[in-house]
């Protein structure tokens, strides 16, 4: 079942106009390959190696994807708190854009498979904004906000 969440990040004040590309080698978990095969082991959908994220240019003062997948504390929020828990880390993994998910040592970013990709980056790409705005436009039963160098969950 789909847990949707949100997660963001308050920006600081010095990388407001700062140009950042999301750099998949220095997540500290893997960039799971989207490779689909059938019962039969012969792959049907790969995408192995894409990279179609853009550069975002930091807008301030906060940054968000949603992530589709098991968004509870116990998936997301798990990996967050144990992997994504300094701001250099957290910050490419969000800049990568929407993900289907992040949970079990892994994730899948929707800007890794061409499917996702049917109206572009445009929409998968992170919101910028206040707070309020990122939270009108990003759907979540839960949300994860990272500030002062610490990751807050919630249910909403």
């Amino acid at each position: 079942m789909s847990t949707p969440s949100r997660i963001i990040l308050k920006v600081r004040n010095e990388d407001i106009g700062r140009k950042v590309k999301f750099d998949p080698s220095k997540l500290p978990t893997p960039l799971e390959e989207w490779c689909e095969t059938d019962e039969n082991g012969r792959v049907w959908l790969d995408h192995r190696g894409k990279d179609l994220c853009k550069e975002v240019t930091l807008k301030g003062p906060y940054i968000g994807i949603y992530c589709h997948w098991d968004g509870d504390l116990n998936n997301v929020g798990a990996e967050l708190f144990k992997n994504y828990n300094d701001y250099e880390t957290a910050l490419n993994l969000i800049v990568g854009g929407f993900c289907s998910s992040i949970e079990c040592g892994y994730i899948r970013h929707y800007a890794n498979i061409q499917a996702a990709m049917v109206g572009g980056w445009k929409n998968i790409k992170p919101i910028q904004g206040s707070i309020k705005k990122i939270r009108n436009k990003l759907y979540g039963w839960y949300e994860y906000i990272f500030e002062n160098e610490t990751w807050k969950g919630v249910k909403v």
